[in-house]
């Protein structure tokens, strides 16, 4: 199963199920309805073909973007993050993140095998090259957190560090590893770094410091060659 969560000044609206076609716009008769003049009537789709999730945007006037890059269509991924206008949509692909959980535990497990087809081979080389890079939150406590997979830091349960306040958002901001670094998804306009807004997407360096609601936070990236 394949869901969309739909997110709006850092609170999540709802959360849809994705079928093979799943159709996003203004227009009331999309699958996925977004009332705000910002959004095309139809402005895109999402479907899914050969065990993948394809986002096709469709003609729309501001465009549909991923992880902060603007695409025509684009193979979505687990955990990636759909930007329309002012509104987020995160793409969970819930069968794909569990089938690939119990591959990496069986190949943890297993000492020898007879043989090995090409997409574990692809899992393998990215898992050891993963391997050499280590990231972490540095908290004001001086407590280090590592970034792996989504690091979510918000007033929701699922939140890596949980804010405080009545007006913390679910979800603040999101920091991710993506193919060429790690990056800062804001869906809060309280997330600064190095003192200066974050607008929505943006890459971190080492050292970086996160400022929101009255925390901090140090990002530490190191790679090993």
């Amino acid at each position: 199963m394949a869901t969309l969560q739909h997110y709006f000044n850092g609170q999540i609206q709802k959360e849809y199920v994705i079928s093979d076609k799943t159709t996003i716009g203004r227009n009331d008769t999309n699958d996925v309805t977004i009332d705000n003049l910002g959004i095309s009537s139809y402005h895109a789709k999402i479907f899914s073909e050969s065990g993948a999730f394809f986002l096709e945007d469709l003609s729309s006037t501001n465009g549909t973007f991923v992880d902060g890059h603007r695409v025509e269509m684009h193979i979505l991924e687990h955990n990636q993050i759909i930007t329309l206008g002012k509104h987020y949509l995160k793409f969970s692909d819930h069968q794909k993140a569990l089938l690939e959980a119990s591959e990496n535990n069986a190949n943890e497990t297993i000492l020898a095998e007879p043989s090995i087809n090409m997409n574990q081979a692809v899992r393998s080389y990215k898992r050891e090259n993963s391997a050499t890079n280590t990231a972490f939150i540095m908290m004001e406590d001086n407590t280090s957190l590592p970034i792996t997979g989504a690091f979510i830091v918000g007033k929701g349960k699922d939140s890596n560090v949980v804010l405080d306040g009545w007006f913390a958002p679910k979800v603040s901001f999101i920091v991710d590893q993506k193919v060429d670094g790690y990056y800062i998804t804001s869906m809060d306009n309280k997330v600064k770094v190095n003192g200066e807004a974050v607008k929505s997407l943006q890459k971190l360096s080492s050292r970086d410091l996160i400022s929101v609601r009255g925390k901090k936070f140090q990002v530490h990236l190191s790679y090993k060659k």
